[in-house]
């Protein structure tokens, strides 16, 4: 194979999140087609809790977790500039002890930091990717004023970066035109859920499954906030006896949760899983639950992992109009949209009870349409890293 660029010199690539990133699976999807194309991934993320003491090893990938002086909490704003500031001494040292071939930065917090960074240390011979989760000015917590400034910011970080991923093409309206040959599409996919069934994924975190007392399990894995209506899932057990709900997750609701999974018997809290936990546990529900608030902006174009992961599975999926999956619906029949209101969501279960050999038949259609998913997502990561089209192909 003819290595090109970045890759004569070495094969060094360093994910950078702001956050613990066992639970991002675009950023583990990324690290594992690497690792199998003989790169050497390590992450390296902000451990703004203090919740990892050393650096782990997980799929034979590196994580590695980076401290400020004391813990930084998450949504503080301008209040948090101090402990940003130490966190880009923090980065600026360990990339200098580590000299990467290339950095991969998940998100915007995560590219202004290493942007900053490397306006310091300037080894041009790094290659940069900036994979874009989600924009984050586009986040409820950014204040109006400050979303025009940090819009530009992200400008000046497309132009510095050498390749822009984005997880849809919808998202492509928020890249300048001049740019936008820099732009390369990696879907979300059921990357995880793919190499877990070839056996290529063991699992990293024992997980203790429930055993069922109702009749039809509603599962969430994810972020538990009032913009994923978590609340929604702690109500329906109340107005449908025959639904049991299993939770996994991390966010400002954990305690609610915690304290209703205490008082109710049909509502299961299974912990922080890590994304690869949460595998297993498709195998074991009936329904997954999706219905993220449009009204908040960051919502309206999300292609959540775990949809497709369900889907992967057999599972069909309940999510809300105006979400941007409007146009996966004609490949994706288990997907089931609905309106933004906690009726059409009790609705909307019934009917999946009424019909649910259909509909878990309609989900098990979708293979073939995510198999491609999977593979766009292989083969922009592979023009992102110089990688010949062929090695990307699946197998």
């Amino acid at each position: 194979m003819a290595l090109s660029g970045f890759q004569r010199d070495g094969r060094r690539v360093v994910f950078l999140r702001s956050s613990p990133p066992f639970k991002e699976p675009r950023l583990l999807a990324s690290a594992l087609f690497l690792h199998q194309w003989g790169f050497e991934p390590q992450v390296f993320f902000w451990d703004r809790q203090w919740e990892y003491e050393e650096r782990l090893t997980l799929f034979s990938i590196e994580f590695i977790p980076g401290r400020t002086r004391q813990p930084a909490p998450y949504e503080q704003g301008v209040r948090s500039l101090r402990l940003r500031r130490e966190w880009l001494g923090v980065l600026n040292r360990w990339l200098r002890e580590v000299q990467p071939h290339a950095v991969h930065t998940c998100d915007m917090d995560m590219a202004l930091s290493y942007w900053l960074t490397n306006s310091r240390w300037r080894r041009r011979a790094v290659r940069w990717v900036y994979d874009i989760f989600d924009f984050l000015w586009r986040y409820h917590t950014v204040p109006r004023w400050l979303r025009t400034l940090l819009r530009s910011v992200d400008r000046v970080l497309y132009t510095s970066a050498d390749v822009i991923l984005l997880p849809e093409e919808s998202r492509l309206q928020a890249i300048p035109e001049r740019l936008r040959k820099k732009v390369r599409i990696a879907p979300n996919a059921p990357v995880l859920a793919y190499f877990y069934e070839r056996g290529q994924l063991p699992i990293s975190q024992e997980v203790r499954i429930p055993q069922p007392i109702g009749e039809f399990v509603l599962f969430y894995p994810g972020v538990l906030s009032e913009s994923r209506h978590v609340r929604w899932l702690l109500r329906i057990v109340r107005d449908l006896p025959e639904v049991e709900v299993w939770i996994a997750g991390w966010g400002p609701l954990r305690t609610q949760v915690e304290q209703d999974a205490a008082r109710h018997p049909r509502i299961r809290y299974l912990g922080q899983l890590t994304i690869d936990a949460v595998l297993p546990l498709y195998r074991e529900v009936d329904l997954l639950f999706a219905m993220y608030d449009p009204r908040y902006p960051v919502n309206r174009q999300a292609s959540p992992s775990k949809i497709f992961e369900a889907l992967w599975f057999g599972i069909p999926v309940l999510a809300t109009r105006g979400m941007g999956l409007e146009p996966l619906q004609k490949h994706l029949p288990g997907l089931h949209l609905l309106h933004n209101s906690y009726a059409d969501f009790v609705e909307g279960v019934r009917q999946t009870l009424a019909r649910y050999d259909q509909w878990r038949e309609a989900a098990r259609t979708a293979r073939q349409y995510l198999l491609a998913r999977i593979q766009a997502f292989a083969r922009a990561l592979a023009h992102a890293y110089a990688v010949p089209p062929e090695v990307a192909e699946l197998r």
